[in-house]
């Protein structure tokens, strides 16, 4: 048996010794974090438990254990395509052809779903550029849907006129998910006249994406 599969003992009765060598010992021959089972209290704060269900160490605050996010759930995803709407005042899901980074979060079937493995908290940052083709003003719309539904009140609405004129228009937002949800990029625009353009790179710049979306998981459900 080794020396560490036993707790110190008190010589002399000098209990700092004592201590000191018992904080040295728990150190060397604690174990991995306990898991958390039915009926764990989370009463007192600062308890850390390991969720073996959701893979991840908790921590009992304000009567709740709150989960401890691992680096996981996120997503860097591009269209690097031109796209232009087929008829005005039309829905288009936007697709991606370009995943830059990801872990449980995808691209799906058909690319313009972004699905996730995880259920939990995520937060989305999304940009557009546009191109007018005529002088003409042009109303666009940008907004995400879940599950092929419309998220309410998360609507880019944006205007554009000069010819050949580009601009950018982005927006960050919170949203929930369950495991095997995905989600779809939709516009609209009430001309033809538009694109949502994927500029080519120069000599002295990379490429552009005509979209980018940024997700990431901030906690479990």
């Amino acid at each position: 048996m080794s020396i560490l599969d036993q707790p110190p003992k008190l010589i002399n009765a000098n209990w700092q010794q004592w201590s000191q060598r018992l904080s040295t010992w728990l150190a060397q021959t604690r174990s991995s974090l306990r898991h958390k089972l039915t009926g764990e209290s989370a009463a007192e704060d600062g308890v850390l438990l390991w969720d073996r269900e959701n893979k991840e160490p908790t921590i009992s605050l304000n009567g709740e254990f709150v989960p401890l996010t691992i680096a996981d759930g996120y997503g860097l995803f591009r269209c690097n395509v031109d796209q232009s709407p087929a008829a005005a005042n039309t829905a288009y899901a936007i697709p991606y052809d370009e995943t830059a980074i990801n872990e449980d979060v995808a691209v799906g079937t058909p690319t313009s779903r972004i699905t996730f493995t995880r259920a939990g908290l995520y937060y989305i940052a999304f940009s557009v550029q546009v191109t007018s083709n005529n002088s003409s003003t042009k109303n666009l719309w940008f907004w995400p849907r879940l599950n092929g539904t419309d998220l309410s009140g998360s609507t880019i609405k944006a205007s554009i006129s000069d010819n050949n004129y580009t601009m950018v228009a982005s927006r960050s937002s919170l949203f929930h998910a369950q495991a095997g949800d995905y989600l779809e990029a939709m516009y609209a625009a009430d001309s033809t006249s538009v694109t949502l353009d994927a500029s080519a790179a120069t000599a002295f710049a990379p490429a552009a994406p005509c979209v980018t979306v940024n997700i990431t998981r901030l906690r479990q459900l």
